[in-house]
């Protein structure tokens, strides 16, 4: 099963020099640092046989696009944390075996019924890439993010935001710019469009698709 995760470029790119991931703070007050939060299809999905999952077939690749749609989003606030200064974000994508989802995967417990959403202890992650039973893919979305409207991305009105992680001054034009623009000006669907990036081509280029 494929579950995603976004995150900066800035994030990836420490992620590749360490050779894993190792989080040290998490942009949400109720998240663990240590494990790494994934979307993918709901979860009475492992409730299904195998001939119901293939009867069923088109509904989970449906649940696997929000969750890609899910991951963007999340990778744009992380960008907005960090104050990224790339036009792109990126999107893990992680192949589990289904066998070893039950193992090493649960339910997001962060927040309650969050659908599609699960987590893994960064280590047990770590290890299974390292030993080739989880394949990673990474996709670069450019044109996905826009460094000059950083505070519309920071999601200040929800109350789990961290925002310890981004300084007060921007902070408090996030706020400003939400008073007077309640609605979102950037919408990550129309981003991923503009981008030229579909799910199912995993071999997107010129940055995307890249096994590792």
């Amino acid at each position: 099963m494929k579950f995603y995760h976004g995150t900066s470029i800035e994030n990836l790119l420490k992620i590749v020099h360490d050779g894993g991931f190792d989080s040290k703070v998490s942009n949400w007050l109720v998240s663990d640092s240590t494990r790494v939060y994934m979307a993918s299809v709901g979860q009475d999905y492992w409730d299904y046989s195998d001939k119901e999952r293939q009867e069923y077939a088109e509904d989970f690749e449906d649940e696997l696009r929000e969750a890609f749609e899910t991951a963007i989003g999340n990778a744009q606030i992380a960008a907005a944390v960090v104050g990224s200064v790339y036009n792109s974000v990126a999107v893990f994508e992680f192949e589990i075996p289904d066998n070893i989802v039950m193992e090493y995967v649960v339910d997001d417990d962060s927040v309650e019924n969050a659908r599609g959403c699960y987590e893994i202890v960064e280590s047990d992650l770590n290890k299974l890439i390292i030993d080739g039973t989880i394949k990673v893919y990474t996709h670069q979305l450019l044109g996905a993010y826009k460094p000059y409207a950083r505070v519309f991305y920071l999601p200040v009105e929800n109350r789990f935001f961290n925002e310890s992680e981004v300084p007060d001054d921007v902070m408090k034009l996030a706020w400003l710019v939400k008073d007077l623009f309640p609605d979102d000006l950037f919408d990550y669907e129309e981003d991923v469009k503009n981008a030229g990036f579909t799910l199912d081509d995993k071999d997107w280029k010129p940055e995307g698709g890249q096994a590792a």
